[in-house]
């Protein structure tokens, strides 16, 4: 429990507390990793049901649906993805320090952020491959 190091040597926990406060900080960043990967889907949705237009095809007089992504929507969904990124392998790296209460505050924020966004995901979700991050 003494001496704990996380992240960096900058970052030591000396006391009981500062496990403590360590555990809570780690258990709401697992938390809103997964809050934002349910906007991130949610928002990833609504361009994609935005983004179809029904067009006239020059060559054969048909109608045909095109699929074209602003692109403010494609830096956004740009930047959500690297902001989910960057908050999954930080996660992993402070799972790393082999701390089983930092593991488990990870784990247990992660779970309780999947329960209660998962009425929030859309139905067909474009990161349900998405188990590295």
């Amino acid at each position: 429990l003494n001496r704990m190091v996380t992240v960096s040597d900058a970052k030591k926990v000396m006391n009981a507390w500062q496990m403590v406060l360590s555990c809570i900080a780690m258990f709401v960043l697992a938390f809103l990793y997964e809050v934002l990967k349910t906007y991130r889907e949610r928002f990833a949705e609504s361009v994609r049901q935005r983004s179809f237009q029904t067009i006239q095809d020059n060559v054969s007089g048909q109608q045909v649906r095109s699929h074209m992504v602003s692109q403010v929507d494609a830096v956004l969904q740009t930047l959500l993805q690297a902001l989910s990124f960057t908050l999954a392998y930080v996660l992993m790296l402070v799972v790393m320090t082999y701390n089983i209460y930092i593991f488990l505050a990870v784990i247990l924020g992660d779970a309780v952020g999947y329960y209660l966004t998962l009425n929030l995901r859309p139905t067909v979700s474009s990161t349900d491959a998405d188990h590295c991050h």
